[in-house]
């Protein structure tokens, strides 16, 4: 039986703010949630890392501090998300494909990996992200979209993107300017986005 997805709304939200918030520059960032016994795996949380090209060095320290975070909270790292540069490129770089390829040896198989469509979300205002696993042979495909629940995370993000809200979130890079931001929890986005 193939292995199912569901994608919390929150995640998505994160998601979509951090991409959102750095239009310009390729965003990454660390999916986390559950892995059932059945391999079925629930993405409750997004954790946004880098709005700039992702050293190894910081990467290590993130993943710690996320581990670290994940363990807290008797969840795993799930998968990994990232937004292109460019609008036209959807493919999967080497370096996103080598983090989450560790990723998913990590979790034993089953990772999830979503690639941002920002043509997509900006002309359809729909949920705007390609899934993707890692095939036996090494290499990240499509995910078929009734393998992804819900296939339409039920958020409407259009009124958090007027309210700006993509101002509040913080992601490792800003941490490393200012220690005092949230880039685990981002609280202030969940709070606003819970009302």
């Amino acid at each position: 039986m193939p292995v199912t997805y569901h994608l919390d709304k929150i995640a998505y939200l994160k998601l979509v703010l951090h991409a959102t918030k750095y239009a310009v520059s390729g965003v990454t960032g660390v999916l986390i949630g559950t892995k059932a016994a059945d391999d079925n795996i629930e993405v409750t949380d997004a954790i946004p890392l880098f709005h700039s090209h992702p050293l190894a060095p910081t990467l290590e320290v993130a993943l710690q501090q996320i581990q670290i975070h994940c363990n807290q909270l008797s969840l795993a790292v799930v998968g990994f998300y990232c937004a292109n540069q460019l609008e036209s490129d959807k493919e999967v770089s080497p370096v996103v494909a080598k983090i989450a390829t560790k990723i998913d040896d990590n979790l034993g198989g089953g990772a999830l990996l979503l690639v941002w469509d920002s043509a997509k979300f900006r002309s359809e205002k729909s949920f705007a992200v390609t899934p993707r696993t890692l095939t036996s042979g090494g290499s990240w495909t499509l995910l078929q979209s009734n393998y992804l629940l819900p296939a339409t995370p039920s958020i409407d993000v259009s009124p958090f993107i007027k309210q700006r809200l993509y101002e509040h979130i913080a992601d490792f890079d800003n941490h490393l300017d200012d220690t005092k931001l949230d880039w685990l929890r981002n609280e202030k986005v969940v709070e606003i986005a819970g009302r």
